[in-house]
């Protein structure tokens, strides 16, 4: 059977309705939906960060940037409270908006948005 973007999208419906009926448990899905615990776990969480708007945007083989969902609120709170380094946004990142993130991804988002970080900040600052 080949799956189209409709059948995807009852996939994760099903996933989604089973897991609100009241089964608890990763098994109980998996043998409930016929799936993986992975790619139980993965729609699970998508709905948990996105609602059910996840549902509709996620693509099949192609990753969320989970940054862009949040860039405004991610931009607004930086500008307050400026991460140390990359390492540190990575981990405020994770404090703030529960959402686990490369370093790779925050270092791109941050150069995107011109945040700078406390080091770069006093870096450039030093005189010549």
């Amino acid at each position: 059977m080949e799956w189209g973007k409709n059948d995807s999208i009852r996939r994760q419906a099903r996933i989604l309705y089973y897991a609100n009926q009241g089964f608890e448990t990763l098994k109980e899905l998996c043998e409930k939906t016929g799936h993986d615990a992975k790619t139980i776990d993965r729609i699970l969480k998508l709905y948990q960060t996105m609602g059910t708007d996840a549902i509709y945007q996620c693509k099949r083989g192609k990753r969320i940037n989970h940054l862009e969902q949040i860039s405004d609120e991610l931009e607004a709170y930086f500008n307050e409270n400026p991460p140390k380094d990359v390492p540190d946004a990575v981990r405020k990142i994770h404090e703030k908006f529960n959402i686990k993130i490369t370093a790779t991804l925050v270092r791109k988002c941050l150069k995107a948005k011109d945040i700078r970080t406390k080091s770069q900040k006093a870096y450039r600052q030093k005189p010549i």
